[in-house]
């Protein structure tokens, strides 16, 4: 019903009120530790239980005061944004550039199989970075980049095509060490937190990008769209580059003295 009357967007619009609607039950819910004789036991649990919004809002304070938290954060909220906004523009490009029928399917498959291929590379490729995943995600993003940027130079469906799966292949690679990034600086007690508070400008951008996709009806307007997606994995770059030459932060000194 919501794609009826919306279009496209309208599930993702709806998902945004029901999201709203849950985090306002959640921050009056409050936790059942069942029968009287175990309130001994869980009393140490209850004494560190936090409010969803105090919880939220200390997240945001110490991202906001760690250049290496917000940077990772947002690089990889913008990253995140772009690959969604690409979801809906790939099947209208290839089938404006397609002779024949499309077949999304066959197309789909191979984009999970560059996924994975990618997932299997991150654990070549990473050795040769000298386990320095900020700078593996540097790469990747600047690649991703240079992948959405076919579009705006070769418009054709095999260039399309091959850019597209280099793109999947990113994905991949970033699903490995992205996760190593955020287990390295999010706090391990508030790390989940930390994950929410970048959802807020990913959430933005899917927004946005979803909607400029909704009106790309011909090719001059996908191709602004596919600009703009490169602008954004641009900024993910820059952002991610910038992590790689900030000082060592408390999380390289306790990794390094764990090694040691």
């Amino acid at each position: 019903m919501a794609a009826d009357r919306l279009g496209d967007i309208g599930p993702f619009q709806l998902a945004i009120a029901l999201t709203v609607v849950t985090l306002v039950i959640v921050s009056f819910w409050h936790e059942n530790y069942g029968s009287a004789e175990e309130e001994t036991d869980n009393s140490s649990d209850k004494d560190s239980e936090k409010e969803v919004p105090k919880t939220f809002f200390e997240s945001l304070l110490i991202a906001m005061n760690d250049p290496h938290i917000l940077l990772v954060g947002l690089s990889q909220a913008f990253f995140e944004g772009a690959v969604y906004t690409f979801v809906f523009l790939w099947v209208p490009t290839l089938q404006s550039l397609g002779d024949g029928p499309l077949h999304p399917g066959l197309i789909f498959s191979a984009f999970m199989l560059s996924m994975t291929l990618g997932g299997m590379v991150s654990s070549i490729l990473l050795p040769l970075f000298g386990d320095n995943a900020a700078a593996l995600c540097s790469v990747v993003f600047f690649v991703a980049a240079l992948s959405m940027a076919m579009p705006l130079i070769a418009y054709d469906f095999p260039s399309v095509l091959f850019a597209f799966l280099c793109l999947e292949m990113m994905v991949g690679i970033f699903n490995s060490c992205g996760g190593m990034l955020r287990s390295k600086y999010y706090p391990e007690h508030l790390q989940s937190s930390v994950m929410s508070v970048f959802r807020v400008p990913l959430n933005i951008l899917v927004v946005i990008g979803t909607t400029a996709a909704d009106f790309a009806y011909d090719d001059a307007s996908r191709r602004m769209v596919f600009g703009g997606i490169v602008a954004v994995l641009a900024l993910a770059t820059c952002m991610q580059f910038a992590v790689t030459l900030l000082p060592p932060s408390k999380a390289d000194a306790r990794n390094k003295s764990k090694n040691e």
